[in-house]
């Protein structure tokens, strides 16, 4: 007998125009067909017919912890827990970078992370994913895609709003008022970044805009406001904690961030060195967080 598994049944809500709303879930299909990897949620197949609505569903695994929002909000995770799950989360955005051709997200955020059974962090949503061939940002022609010939349906299906992605997880060039960037690796790096100051402290970007006023956040951002400040280290340091190695940990984890939120995209790691940091590191920074140094 067949093993029964549970899947969730995503249905395409008609916002948007047409041709816009049936690219994305065509993106978001045949990526998620395509790239396997233990951080990122697979994608089984698409359903259509009239109890799926005019845009069809997409198939997945069902995560019955919810996406990391909800993951955090339910469990009490330790530090390391939570530092683990965002080590998860950067591992599956080096494999999409990594790929050939290399695939930029576009919106990395903690609702767009789902959670395993076993705890084990996946990147959703590819709806909004982008192709980089060569190194060079990709382009409408399909021609460009030479040597790529399974990915040619990604031809022509390139993101082109200026403000893709999530107020609070967008990188300053995405909200340039003269010259605004499409997603990049760069952007990417800059909003696992985010996430990662949020799974570790619990309090989201721009904590101190409550009411998630886009206008707002944008002004933040564009005058140079971080998505959030460097802790006093006078003031956090727990009675027993040895004041050295937790402050080290901290100034550690607060230079890798600060880093990853450098205004200048070129000046930000990759993935891939972002995720050698956080393995070298861990110790140091876990184990300040434990001490209650925050």
């Amino acid at each position: 007998m067949a093993k029964k598994t549970c899947v969730a049944i995503k249905v395409i809500k008609p916002v948007g125009p047409k041709h816009s709303i049936r690219r994305r879930r065509r993106r978001e299909v045949i990526t998620g067909i395509k790239v396997r990897h233990p951080n990122i949620l697979p994608v089984y197949g698409a359903v259509e017919g009239r109890m799926f609505g005019p845009f069809g569903a997409i198939v997945t695994p069902w995560c019955s912890n919810g996406n990391a929002v909800q993951y955090l909000q339910n469990y009490k995770l330790s530090p390391l827990e939570r530092y683990r799950l965002w080590r998860g989360v950067v591992d599956g955005l080096v494999h999409l970078h990594s790929h050939e051709p290399q695939i930029v997200h576009g919106d990395m955020k903690p609702p767009n992370v789902l959670i395993a059974d076993d705890g084990r962090p996946m990147i959703c949503d590819l709806g909004l994913a982008r192709l980089i061939v060569d190194g060079s940002q990709p382009s409408s022609s399909p021609l460009e895609c030479r040597g790529y010939e399974h990915w040619a349906w990604m031809g022509g299906i390139n993101t082109t709003s200026a403000h893709t992605g999530t107020p609070r997880y967008l990188a300053p060039e995405q909200v340039d008022l003269n010259r605004p960037s499409q997603p990049t690796t760069a952007t990417d790096v800059y909003a696992v970044a985010c996430i990662g100051f949020e799974f570790i402290y619990l309090v989201v970007p721009y904590a101190h805009r409550e009411h998630n006023l886009q206008g707002q956040i944008f002004h933040d951002i564009r005058t140079g406001v971080p998505p959030a400040s460097r802790p006093d280290m006078s003031s956090s340091l727990a009675d027993d904690a040895p004041a050295s190695s937790s402050a080290d940990g901290i100034d550690i984890l607060w230079s890798i961030l600060e880093s990853c939120w450098s205004r200048e995209p070129r000046s930000r790691p990759t993935a891939l060195l972002l995720r050698k940091w956080l393995v070298e590191y861990e110790d140091m920074i876990v184990d300040a967080l434990e001490c209650g140094v925050y």
